[in-house]
């Protein structure tokens, strides 16, 4: 009869110990918890505390966000499409550089082809450029956008920034009153621009 009952107990505390292991012990021990996203992202998005969750793995890259690093995410711009529930990493995100400042008087600025004398066909988003005039520099800001002739972001094709999807047609950038009006007094003076970027 004890043996019954200490067969008994065995066997209900191998059952537990079992559902114990699958419920609890195995992501304890087995999985790493990391940083994630809790729905796709689209790129240029401004990064929050909502959109960020755990996420629990077998694997976990070495490079991949652990949660400890959430504060190094938000109020980070996605460079790409992120995928719902997948490994976030460092190259996903970059500065908020590219958000406009209506505090600041800060707004987008097309400059005019007319304006322009020469610039980069590798010129991209997120760069900043130099106007020089009569070979002096002039101002610097960051360029927003450039686009094709058919108002497209012109984008590197298979990472390679010397290989652009198009041919760059419109510079935007982010511009203060301040410099706006200091590009359209040289404009207005038959002064021609030549971008540089760094």
């Amino acid at each position: 009869m004890i043996k019954r009952i200490i067969g008994i107990a065995f066997i209900v505390f191998s059952m537990a110990g079992l559902v114990f292991w699958e419920v609890y012990g195995r992501e304890a021990f087995v999985y790493t918890e990391i940083l994630t996203v809790n729905r796709d992202i689209e790129e240029n998005t401004i990064i929050t505390n909502k959109m960020l969750a755990r996420l629990s793995v077998n694997t976990a890259n070495e490079n991949a966000y652990a949660i400890s690093d959430y504060k190094k995410v938000v109020g980070k711009e996605a460079t790409r499409f992120i995928p719902k529930g997948t490994q976030i990493f460092d190259s996903d995100f970059e500065d908020e550089k590219l958000c406009v400042d209506a505090k600041k008087g800060e707004y987008v600025l097309s400059i005019p082809n007319e304006w322009l004398e020469s610039y980069p066909q590798s010129l991209r988003r997120g760069d900043r450029v130099y106007f020089y005039a009569m070979g002096k520099p002039v101002t610097s800001a960051i360029v927003v956008f450039v686009k094709d002739s058919s108002n497209t972001e012109v984008k590197n094709s298979q990472e390679d920034r010397l290989d652009g999807s198009s041919t760059v047609s419109l510079v935007e950038i982010i511009a203060t009153d301040k410099q706006a009006q200091t590009l359209s007094s040289y404009a207005e003076a038959n002064e021609k621009f030549v971008l540089l970027y760094n």
